[in-house]
């Protein structure tokens, strides 16, 4: 698998800093200041500021554009982005069938790997930073070793994909789970590459998403039934079913830092934040611009910050929404340019800035 490292050209990079933006605690608008994106696909935009309900501006820094040709983009890559369980990498996809590395500090492209897939969907990282998982529209998930970029595993599922495919490691790093959007989500041995167990959806219903708990014992898995499974890793059996009001199809799950609250997230443009130990729904998320307009706008990815107090919540509609967890109050809605639907959202560790994917356009933009 080809790799390309070195730093981007001076062109993708301008490294100029832009002033302070005038926000509400309630909305934040970053079109106005993101001229420098190419209008081709793959720009990566560094905000400096805060996505907390601490403080209220933000600041463009940097503009990064990766060198993608627009008429090689992949229309079923949908574009992901990860950091590096240190936080100083980042990984991303734009649109096409690449990942790229960033250095975090420099502003930097420190490599480029191709995807042998159909499109890049999702990123997930090893928690030792050995390895990252490529998942792609197939349902594919490959296993590259970093910073080589080569490939060491591939992970396949039997069958078409029937929704978004998804993976996760587990906080050892001994387990990946994976789903392709049917009704069976896979847990592997990411030593032996074995299959250890396949977890079958009640009712045939698509898994979405999947995540594991923070200590690593359960596995969520959110279906397009509208219902949540909890997992036992160690028994592979259902220990829990969290049934959503109404029947939306699931898209997004996320378990908090701590371990003590699940957010999932629909089809229609809801959030919901559950007990994980009382299996209770705590609240429900979701804005008012979100619930009064006739189109459906989903939510399509969900993190929260390293000290569980916020949940990003990336929407369909081109907006992320910043949800206090404690008073399940929204916090600050970031608008991206364009409208373009938000694909993937990211927490850095050390929890001083938030990356958001979209698709489409294919940019990502960095929060601080």
């Amino acid at each position: 698998m080809p790799v390309e490292q070195g730093p981007f050209r001076a062109a993708a990079c301008s490294g100029r800093a832009a002033p302070p933006l005038a926000t509400s605690p309630h909305h934040v608008t970053i079109a106005a200041h993101l001229a420098v994106i190419l209008g081709t696909a793959g720009a990566i935009a560094l905000i400096q500021g805060s996505a907390s309900a601490h403080r209220s501006s933000i600041s463009l820094i940097a503009t990064l554009a990766n060198p993608i040709d627009g008429y090689a983009l992949n229309l079923d890559a949908s574009g992901a982005v990860a950091f590096s369980p240190d936080g100083k990498t980042l990984a991303e996809s734009s649109g096409d069938t690449s990942v790229y590395l960033w250095d975090v500090a420099t502003s930097r492209r420190i490599a480029a790997v191709t995807d042998p897939g159909t499109g890049v969907f999702s990123l997930a990282w090893s928690p030792d930073r050995t390895t990252l998982a490529v998942v792609d529209f197939a349902g594919s998930t490959y296993l590259l070793h970093l910073p080589t970029g080569h490939q060491i595993a591939t992970f396949s599922s039997p069958g078409e994909p029937g929704g978004p495919p998804s993976a996760a490691f587990s906080p050892d790093g001994e387990t990946l789970a994976t789903s392709d959007g049917n009704d069976n989500a896979r847990l592997w041995n990411v030593a032996t590459r074995h299959l250890i167990a396949t977890l079958t959806i009640p009712g045939g219903a698509g898994v979405m998403s999947v995540a594991f708990s923070p200590d690593g014992k359960t596995l969520a898995t959110a279906d397009s039934n509208g219902t949540t499974y909890l997992w036992s890793v160690a028994t592979v059996s259902r220990i829990a079913a969290l049934t959503h009001p109404g029947t939306p199809s699931l898209e997004s799950v996320a378990f908090s830092p701590d371990g003590k609250t699940l957010a999932t997230g629909d089809q229609d443009g809801t959030a919901y934040l559950w007990n994980v130990a009382t299996r209770h729904l705590i609240a429900t998320l979701s804005d008012s611009a979100i619930l009064s307009d006739p189109i459906s706008h989903s939510v399509a990815a969900l993190a929260f910050s390293p000290d569980a107090k916020t949940l990003a919540a990336g929407n369909s509609n081109g907006s992320t929404y910043l949800w206090s967890v404690a008073t399940a109050r929204l916090v600050a809605t970031l608008d991206t340019p364009g409208g373009y639907p938000v694909s993937s959202v990211a927490f850095s560790p050390n929890e001083d800035m938030l990356a958001i994917e979209t698709s489409e356009d294919y940019a990502t933009y960095l929060y601080r």
